[in-house]
């Protein structure tokens, strides 16, 4: 199965996977203001009336401190340390719009009818004036292609809206 290694100051952590996850994500995210953290978690089932957002880790991170990420394919990985259940009715919708707005100007629709999902994130590199804002996706299982819908520098005392809109399940 696929599995994410993660060691902190060369000792291991966790090995995070699973069988049945639907996606595995491992980050480092943190800027000026407020704490660096690693999040280690991910999406179990791919069964709409029974998915499971899980999580290996979810902590701070000192200065100099070294993370590593392996990919591996091993035939285990640890439990998870928390989890939540996705309520059916979050799930019942054929697809996510995603609205983004600089400035109060829609410069960008992204839907993710028939992608595994949608997604804006925000970069802000170190000693950097500007930050890279990308609305993304990745593909489904009968599909590996991602999209990006834009890719923008953006500048101090700009600001970015999202505007989340479920679209309904068909008839």
């Amino acid at each position: 199965m696929p599995t994410i290694e993660i060691t902190l100051n060369g000792s291991p952590l966790c090995r995070a996977g699973g069988d049945n996850c639907a996606f595995l994500t491992a980050d480092v995210s943190g800027g000026e203001v407020g704490p660096v953290g690693l999040t280690v978690h991910g999406l179990v089932g791919h069964d709409p009336e029974n998915l499971e957002h899980v999580f290996w880790i979810n902590q701070a991170l000192d200065l100099d401190d070294d993370v590593s990420f392996m990919l591996s394919d091993k035939s285990s990985a640890d439990p998870c340390k928390k989890s939540i259940r996705i309520a059916p009715q979050v799930q019942q919708r054929s697809s996510l719009t995603l609205s983004v707005y600089i400035n109060k100007k829609m410069v960008c629709v992204a839907d993710s009818a028939g992608l595994e999902f949608v997604g804006a994130s925000l970069k802000w590199a170190e000693n950097s004036s500007t930050c890279d804002l990308s609305v993304h996706s990745a593909g489904n299982e009968n599909d590996t292609q991602s999209k990006i819908w834009l890719t923008k520098e953006l500048r101090v005392g700009d600001v970015v809206s999202l505007r989340v809109h479920w679209n309904s399940q068909p008839a």
